[in-house]
């Protein structure tokens, strides 16, 4: 009997601090990118740029699951080289140090042009969340994105969006 009281104890308590924690749990972030493209694909092409919307869910002060979509234009770096049209599909998760976190995520790119192929696409980045009021936040963020294609084809793509806190 005192192992169950001290276990709902232990899970009220936690309850009550994921609810404190969880005012505005889902948030939607829309941003402009900058594409900067790496290794052999920055030999073929030049700086693009893009969109992107991500969706997230925040489980508690630390963790949340999100999924995006993005969209990239990366320019040939001569006329015989086509630009890279590029959409990306995404899910993976977001884990908060405060303001500062880190992201990583997967899933697939469908892109035309250059190359026509649908590929599996991974990535891995940071960034920080500055509050600019009590349902809004400014979301700085860069992350290098791979996508091989037989040769070492990766981009980092640097963001600046605004984000959209959701909830009660």
């Amino acid at each position: 009997m005192r192992q169950l009281l001290i276990f709902i104890f232990i899970i009220s308590f936690t309850a009550v601090k994921a609810q404190k924690s969880r005012d505005y749990p889902l948030f939607v972030t829309a941003s402009p990118d900058l594409i900067i493209p790496n290794a052999e694909f920055a030999e073929t092409h030049r700086v693009g740029y893009g969109a992107s919307i991500l969706f997230g869910y925040k489980l508690s002060n630390n963790i949340a699951p999100v999924v995006s979509y993005s969209y990239y234009l990366v320019p040939g770096i001569n006329k015989s080289v086509k630009e890279l049209s590029a959409s990306l599909l995404k899910a993976g998760g977001r884990f908060y140090l405060g303001n500062f976190y880190l992201i990583g995520d997967a899933g697939m790119i469908f892109t035309s042009g250059y190359d026509n192929a649908t590929r599996f696409v991974f990535g891995i980045g940071g960034g920080d969340e500055i509050k600019l009021g009590s349902r809004s936040k400014l979301d700085i963020s860069a992350a290098y994105e791979s996508f091989n294609t037989g040769r070492n084809n990766g981009i980092f793509a640097v963001r600046l969006g605004y984000t959209f806190l959701i909830g009660r």
